[in-house]
C-alpha cells in the first residue's frame, strides 16, 4: 500500500464507465467550481472551496486557458497534498498547497523544471498532455510521465515521456531522460494517452496502464522496484476482457483504489461528458480480471458534472483518514475537490480460522472473513478484545501471523473505523479463537568443568532438565550418545560443541562448549647434531609448544629461552640440551649436540697475476692439507693441486677457494688474475684499392694503440693505419700492426693498389643527320667497356655504333665506362639532326611545300632527275606539265618529298575537299580517283584508300596532307583534323 501511497495518478478520462461503489461510501462537493450539480446545493465555490475557485489558472496562448487534470501529490516534503495539471498548450503547472493537511488551500506556485515544460511548442491548439507522478524507481522521490501525441523533440512517435526527479522529495528538479523507461520509449499507444500506475500482480513494483482514444493497453513491469523494465501485453494477455470497450472516452486517466476493501485494485476514472466511473476487479492480489459494466458512483459524485475531458485523483486532502477526490476538466478549464463521507454501516461478524500448531514457537495463520463495510480495519488482540494489540488486516479476506504459547493462547477480532466514529467498539462483536500448543521440553546440562586434558578422566554430563535424550557433538570428540560420557584418550585435542537433545513431543536442545587440551609438546631440534667452533650459533626450531626453556650439562653457552647456543664461548665437546614447556600440562625432550674445532686452510700462490702464456702456478698449503681447490668460472684449476692451466684458462680476475675435508671445514681464498695476450687483429675493408680510391682506414676490432709498419712503396700513417693511395707505388704490401699492451702481439694483412683505367673514345664528328651512315667510335683508352646515353638515342651498348635511322633527332651525352679491377668513364656530346618535312601542296599551276625556318629549297624536274634552274623558294609556278620534287636543307641534312604529277589543263580543277577541318567523316570530289593517301606533318603516311567518303575520327588532332591520284594526274591538299 505504502507503494501505492506514492503514485499519485492523472485522470483525464473520454468516453468510459466508472465502476459503482460499497454502500458503506459517499461522497460531497466541498469547493472549486462544477459545470452541473444536481445532487448538491451549488455547482461552486463550496462551502470549502480551497482555493480551487479562485486558482490562477492560465488563459495565455500557450494554454488557452484549458488545464484538463490534477494529479495530487506532496511536491514539497511539508505532508499536505499539492497537485499539477496539463493543458492543451504542452505545458505542466503547479499548484501548492499552502493551506494544512486538514485544510487545504491550493494556490499557483513555481517548480523552475516544471515551468520550463512546453512540447510542441509549433502545435498548440491539439497538444494537450497528461502528466503523471509517480515514485517509479523507489528512490522516496515523485518523478513525472507525460503522456503525449508529441515527443520532446517535436515528432509525433513517442507518446510517453520521462522525466527523472534528480532533485530531493523537498525541491523536485525533473530531467528529462532522452532513452525513458526500457519498453516505454519511442512507442506508439494513443492520441495524447492517460496514464494509471499500480502494482497489480502484487509482485511490488508498479505495472502501468494507459487510456486513450478509446482503447486501453496494458504493460507488466517485468524489471524490479528499481529499475522498471516494461512489456506491452497482448489483449489475450491483458486483465481486461476487450480493451477496445471505451468509446465513451478520448483523453482518459486511470486511476486505481481498494475502496470495496477486497483485497486488489478496482480502476477509476471520468468519461468525455464529465461523469465518474469505475470497473471492479472481479479477480485475485495476483491475477486481477477486469469486466464490465462501467458503474456509477454514491453521492455527488453520482451525478455531478465537471466538464467535458475530465480527470480524477483521490487522497486524503483534509486529514480524516479517507481518500477524497479532485477533479479537473479540459473545457472550461476548472477544478472541484469532493470529501469522501462514511456510512456507518457496521461491519458483519467475521468468521475466524487458524492453522493447528504443535509447539511453542510454530507460526499460525489466523485468516479472517467478512464485510469490513465501514471499519478500516479488523483489528487482532490477546488478553482481551481491545487489550494488547497485535496488528490489523485492512481487507475483509486477510489473514494474519501468531506465535501461540503454552499450554494455548486466545486471540480477540473486531472491526474498527479508527477515528470515525461509527463504531462503539466497547459493543462491538468481538471473535474468540485459542489455539492450543505444547510447551518445549527442558534441554539444560552441564560437565563438571569446560576444559580436560588428554590424560585426565573421562567426565560425565549432569542432565537437571528432561531426562532421555541423546548427545552429540561436532566431529572429532568421541562421546556416548546416551550418557554424554566423553572418550578424552580418544578424542581429537580441540574446542567441542556438545549437543543435548531430548526427544519428547516437542524437543529441545541445549550445547556446552567443551575443549579437550593436548599434553604439551616438547618436540624441538637443531639443524645439526654437531657444529664447528666457527659456525653460526644454531637456534633450535620448536615443532611443538613454544614458551618453554633450555637447559645442558656445562660447558655449553645456551640461551634458556630462546635456546640459542653461543659456539665461539662453547668448550669443543658432546652435550645433552633439554627443552621442558610451560604449558597446563609440561612436557620435555633432549639432543645430544657436539661442539667441534674448525680446520686451518691457509694457501698461497707466488704471484697474484699471470700471462696467459707464463708457465702454470702452483700453490703452497701452509694450514691443513688434503682439501679441494675451486674457482668462479672460468678459470681451469686441479681441484687436488690447485696448479692452473693458464692456457685454457679464460682471461680475468677469479677467486680461488681452498677448501679443508674434515669435519669442521674451512676455507680460504686469493684474487688471481690471468691477462690475456693482447689482440692484434685489423682489418681494410678490401685487400685491393685503386690509386683513385678514397684513403681507406683499417678497423681494429682487438686491442688498440698499437703501431702500424709496411715495406716501402706504401705510405701509411703508423698511427692511424691510414693508407695514402695517392702518395703509393701500385704494388702489392704486406700491413703489420702490432700492440704495445703487457703481451703485445701482431697480426698481418696483404694490400695491392691497382692503377686506374683509360676510358678515352670519340667519334668522327660532334653531329650527323639521321640518313647518314652509322658513326663508329675509336676507344684509344682501356677496351672492353660498354657503352651508355640518354633516352632517344639507338647505340649498340657493345661497340657505342649509333643508329640514326632509329634514334630521335636530339643532343645526347654518351659515356663510355670500362669494366676492369678500377673501371673509368668518359664522355662525348653527339647531336642527331632531324630530316626536314616536306610535303607538297598543289592548286592545279602552283605547287608548295610548308615554310621552315633556317631552311633552304631546291625544286627538282622528276623526268630529267635535275634542279629547276632558280627555282629555291617554298613555292614553284609550273609553265609545263610533267613530275616535279623539292629538296629541303636545314643544319646540313637535305631530305626530298615525292615527285608529283603536274598536269595543268585536266579536271584537277574541280577537286573539292569538305569539311575541312573536320572530326569525323570527309568527302572528295573528283573523278576517277585512284589511289588517296594521308601523310602526317613528318611526311609519313598514316591512311590509304580509294574511296572518296573518309572516316578520319582515328586521326590525332593536327595538319596533315592528302595525295590524291587520278588517271589524269596527282593533287595534294592540306587537311585539318580537330
Amino acid at each position: 500500500m505504502d507503494k501505492l501511497l506514492r503514485c499519485f495518478l492523472i485522470f483525464l478520462v473520454s468516453g468510459q464507465f466508472l465502476s459503482a461503489q460499497a454502500d458503506y461510501i459517499s461522497w460531497e462537493f466541498r469547493g472549486g467550481n462544477l459545470l452541473n450539480n444536481p445532487d448538491g446545493t451549488s455547482t461552486g465555490p463550496g462551502p470549502e472551496p480551497a482555493g480551487l475557485d479562485v486558482a490562477d489558472i492560465p488563459s495565455t496562448p500557450i494554454t488557452f486557458g484549458r488545464l484538463q487534470s490534477a494529479v495530487l501529490g506532496d511536491l514539497d516534503g511539508d505532508d499536505d497534498l499539492d497537485f499539477i495539471s496539463g493543458s492543451q498548450g504542452g505545458t505542466v503547472h503547479y499548484y501548492e498547497n499552502d493551506g494544512t493537511p486538514t485544510a487545504p488551500n491550493w494556490v499557483a506556485a513555481s517548480i523552475p523544471t516544471l515551468d520550463t515544460l512546453w512540447i510542441d511548442r509549433d502545435n498548440p491548439f491539439r497538444n494537450q498532455n497528461r502528466p503523471q507522478l509517480v515514485d517509479i524507481d523507489n528512490d522516496d522521490d515523485l518523478d513525472l510521465f507525460i503522456g503525449t501525441d508529441y515527443d520532446y523533440e517535436g515528432d509525433r512517435n513517442n507518446d510517453i515521456l520521462f522525466y527523472r526527479n534528480v532533485g530531493t522529495p523537498e525541491t523536485p528538479v525533473f530531467e528529462y531522460v532522452p532513452n525513458g523507461i526500457p519498453g516505454l520509449n519511442d512507442i506508439e499507444v494513443a492520441e495524447f494517452p492517460g496514464l494509471g500506475f499500480v502494482d497489480l500482480d502484487n509482485d511490488t513494483d508498479l505495472d502501468l496502464v494507459a487510456l486513450g482514444s478509446d482503447k486501453l493497453t496494458y504493460f507488466l513491469n517485468t524489471g524490479d522496484p528499481e529499475n522498471p523494465v516494461f512489456e506491452r501485453q497482448s489483449e489475450a494477455d491483458s486483465p481486461w476482457s476487450d480493451e477496445d470497450a471505451y468509446t465513451n472516452m478520448d483523453v482518459p486517466v486511470p486511476v486505481f483504489e481498494d475502496f470495496d476493501k477486497d483485497g486488489d485494485f478496482d480502476m477509476f476514472f471520468m468519461i468525455d461528458t464529465g461523469f465518474v466511473r469505475w470497473i471492479e476487479n472481479i479477480g485475485t492480489v495476483t491475477e486481477p480480471q477486469f469486466d464490465d459494466p462501467q458503474l456509477l458512483f454514491n453521492g455527488e459524485l453520482t451525478r455531478g458534472e465537471i466538464g467535458s475531458f475530465a480527470t480524477i485523483d483521490f487522497g486524503d486532502v483534509n486529514g480524516d483518514g479517507l481518500k477524497d477526490a479532485i477533479l479537473g476538466s479540459f473545457n472550461v478549464a476548472r477544478f472541484a475537490w469532493f470529501r469522501q463521507v462514511p456510512v456507518c454501516v457496521a461491519p458483519s461478524t467475521p468468521v475466524v480460522t487458524a492453522t493447528p500448531v504443535t509447539c511453542e514457537g510454530e507460526t499460525s495463520t489466523i485468516t479472517i472473513s467478512g464485510d469490513l463495510n465501514i471499519a478500516s480495519t479488523w483489528s487482532i488482540y490477546t488478553d482481551s478484545c481491545g487489550g494488547t494489540l497485535l496488528g490489523t488486516t485492512t481487507t475483509n479476506t486477510s489473514t494474519f501471523e501468531v506465535t501461540p504459547t503454552a499450554p494455548g493462547t486466545t486471540y480477540y477480532i473486531r472491526g474498527e473505523d479508527g477515528d470515525l466514529a461509527c463504531i462503539d467498539e466497547s459493543t462491538a462483536i468481538c471473535v474468540e479463537i485459542t489455539i492450543p500448543v505444547n510447551a518445549i521440553d527442558d534441554p539444560t546440562f552441564g560437565y563438571p568443568d569446560t576444559n580436560y586434558c588428554s590424560n585426565d578422566s573421562n567426565p560425565s554430563p549432569a542432565i537437571t532438565g528432561t531426562t532421555g535424550g541423546t548427545f552429540s557433538s561436532t566431529s572429532g570428540l568421541s562421546i556416548d550418545p546416551d550418557t554424554g560420557v566423553i572418550d578424552i584418550a580418544n578424542s581429537t585435542p580441540n574446542t567441542y560443541t556438545v549437543t543435548y537433545t531430548t526427544n519428547g513431543t516437542c524437543p529441545d536442545s541445549s550445547d556446552q562448549e567443551i575443549t579437550i587440551i593436548q599434553q604439551d609438546d616438547a618436540t624441538f631440534n637443531y639443524t645439526d647434531s654437531s657444529y664447528c667452533s666457527n659456525d653460526s650459533n644454531p637456534t633450535p626450531t620448536i615443532t611443538g609448544t613454544t614458551g618453554g626453556t633450555f637447559s645442558s650439562t656445562s660447558g655449553l653457552s645456551i640461551d634458556p629461552d630462546t635456546g640459542v647456543i653461543d659456539l665461539a664461548n662453547s668448550t669443543p665437546n658432546v652435550y645433552t640440551v633439554t627443552y621442558t614447556t610451560s604449558g597446563t600440562c609440561p612436557n620435555s625432550s633432549d639432543q645430544e649436540i657436539t661442539i667441534i674445532q674448525q680446520d686451518d686452510a691457509t694457501f698461497s700462490y707466488t704471484d697474484s697475476s699471470y700471462c696467459s702464456d707464463d708457465s702454470n702456478p702452483a700453490p703452497t698449503i701452509t694450514g691443513s692439507t688434503g682439501g679441494t681447490f675451486n674457482s668462479t668460472s672460468g678459470l681451469s684449476i686441479d681441484p687436488d693441486t690447485g696448479i692452473i692451466d693458464l692456457a685454457t684458462s679464460t682471461p680475468a680476475t677469479y677467486t680461488v677457494i681452498y677448501t679443508t675435508n674434515g669435519t669442521c671445514t674451512n676455507s680460504s681464498d686469493q684474487e688471481i688474475t690471468i691477462i690475456q695476450q693482447d689482440n692484434a687483429t685489423f682489418n681494410y675493408t678490401s685487400n685491393s684499392y685503386c690509386s683513385n680510391d678514397a684513403n681507406p682506414t683499417p678497423t681494429i676490432t682487438g686491442t688498440s694503440g698499437g703501431t702500424f709498419s709496411t715495406p716501402m712503396g706504401l705510405s701509411i700513417d703508423p698511427d692511424t693505419g691510414v693508407i695514402d693511395i695517392t702518395n703509393s707505388t701500385p704494388d702489392t704490401y704486406t700491413v703489420t700492426y702490432t700492440t704495445s699492451g703487457i703481451c703485445p702481439n701482431s697480426s698481418n694483412q696483404e694490400i695491392t693498389i691497382l692503377q686506374q683505367e683509360d676510358a678515352t673514345f670519340s667519334y668522327t664528328a660532334n653531329s650527323y643527320c639521321s640518313n647518314e651512315s652509322n658513326p663508329v667510335p675509336a676507344i684509344t683508352g682501356t677496351t672492353g667497356g660498354t657503352f651508355s646515353a640518354d633516352s632517344g638515342l639507338s647505340i649498340d651498348l657493345n661497340t657505342g655504333v649509333i643508329d640514326l635511322a632509329d634514334s630521335t633527332p636530339d643532343t645526347y651525352t654518351i659515356t663510355y665506362t670500362t669494366a676492369g679491377l678500377c673501371p673509368n668513364s668518359s664522355s662525348v656530346e653527339i647531336t642527331i639532326h632531324p630530316l626536314p618535312n616536306v610535303a607538297i601542296e598543289n592548286d592545279s599551276s602552283t605547287i608548295s611545300v610548308n615554310s621552315l625556318e633556317g631552311a633552304t629549297y631546291q625544286w627538282i624536274n622528276c623526268d630529267t632527275d635535275s634542279p629547276v634552274a632558280s627555282e629555291t623558294n617554298a613555292s614553284f609556278t609550273i609553265s609545263e606539265n610533267g613530275s616535279y620534287a623539292v629538296d629541303i636543307t636545314i643544319n646540313g641534312c637535305t631530305n626530298r618529298s615525292e615527285c608529283v604529277t603536274i598536269n595543268i589543263a585536266n579536271s584537277l580543277s574541280d577537286f573539292k575537299l569538305y569539311p575541312n577541318p573536320s572530326e569525323g567523316m570527309i568527302h572528295v570530289t573528283l573523278p576517277s580517283v585512284i589511289d588517296i593517301a594521308i601523310y602526317n606533318n613528318h611526311g609519313r603516311k598514316v591512311f590509304e584508300t580509294t574511296n572518296t567518303s573518309i572516316d578520319i575520327s582515328t586521326l590525332k588532332s593536327g595538319v596533315y596532307f592528302m595525295k590524291i591520284e587520278t588517271s589524269e594526274g596527282t593533287t595534294i591538299r592540306k587537311l585539318v583534323r580537330n
